[in-house]
């Protein structure tokens, strides 16, 4: 079966730290012997474009046997409008190029509240392809749907051929919210790659957590009751592997405890480094406040 991902967000060599449940799908699938194609469409801000040197970007990544269809393009400051009309029209040129070499039989839309579900579903309609959509969104469970997002879903739900969430709390809130069923298929975990190894003895004990640096995380928590515990003993560490928006306000506050040399921030990483740093490690620490399903909780296991 021919099977399209549509995504707001995927690691690519663009952006590697992004949606790596995605791709746990998307690679499990390959393993059932289906072929998978991403549609990863969306916008690129100021610092993005300065980074990777290019205003638009079209470019096919092969991962894990996962065909990755990439196209950035600028995105209108304050004026969604215009980002929206774009992200209408690139998706749907990007998935007529997909379309003449390879008709998906069905697609996939994951996180229903974005605007790449929206237009998709748009497109796809016309296009006679069914669609299924897998619902991870927090927002259920916080209760801070915006209006245009509940637009958005309400319009992808009722469009679905299946709809599916990723635990039961998330199930029972879209009922609540939406009034739609869906069946709770958890998360997946590759455990080719994720696996235990013993950890050799050492004069310190190592905590991490893995998530991407946003403020819903609570890192600022865990390292508030990092000091409370510890008291700057030096054997005790900390890791808090990622990255993402939160970054300066993290190290301010860990410079504010005086931590620097027993809390770290290693930046981004590959599901092959976060799988080294949890096996380096002792405990593993879930500080968020709210998760759909928490799949780095499973890869620590």
């Amino acid at each position: 079966m021919n099977i399209l991902f549509i995504v707001p967000f995927y690691p690519t060599k663009y952006a590697e730290w992004g949606g790596i449940f995605f791709h746990n799908y998307a690679k499990g699938l390959v393993k059932l012997g289906h072929n998978v194609i991403v549609l990863r469409v969306g916008t690129q801000n100021r610092w993005e474009i300065k980074e990777r040197k290019k205003y638009f970007i079209r470019d096919t990544e092969i991962r894990d046997d996962v065909r990755i269809e990439i196209f950035f393009f600028p995105k209108f400051p304050k004026i969604d409008i215009f980002s929206n009309i774009l992200l209408y029209f690139f998706q749907k040129q990007i998935f007529k190029s997909i379309y003449k070499k390879t008709r998906p039989d069905i697609a996939h839309i994951h996180f229903s509240e974005f605007d790449t579900s929206y237009q998709a579903s748009l497109w796809l309609k016309k296009y006679h392809i069914p669609f299924i959509v897998t619902e991870h969104s927090t927002s259920f469970i916080e209760k801070r749907l915006s209006a245009h997002s509940y637009r958005n879903i309400i319009y992808v739900l009722k469009n679905a051929k299946y709809i599916t969430s990723v635990g039961k709390l998330l199930q029972s809130c879209i009922k609540q919210i939406t009034g739609f069923d869906s069946e709770v298929i958890p998360n997946c975990v590759d455990t080719d790659l994720f696996f235990y190894k013993p950890l050799k003895k050492r004069d310190f004990i190592e905590f991490i957590t893995v998530a991407v640096l946003v403020e819903k995380k609570n890192h600022k928590m865990l390292i508030r009751s990092f000091v409370k515990a510890f008291n700057r003993d030096l054997k005790y560490r900390l890791t808090i592997l990622g990255e993402g928006p939160e970054r300066s306000s993290l190290e301010d506050e860990i410079k504010q405890h005086k931590i620097e040399h027993l809390v770290s921030l290693p930046g981004k990483a590959t599901n092959i480094e976060v799988r080294n740093a949890l096996q380096n490690s002792d405990f593993f620490v879930l500080p968020s406040r709210f998760e759909t399903f928490g799949v780095v909780a499973l890869e620590a296991l």
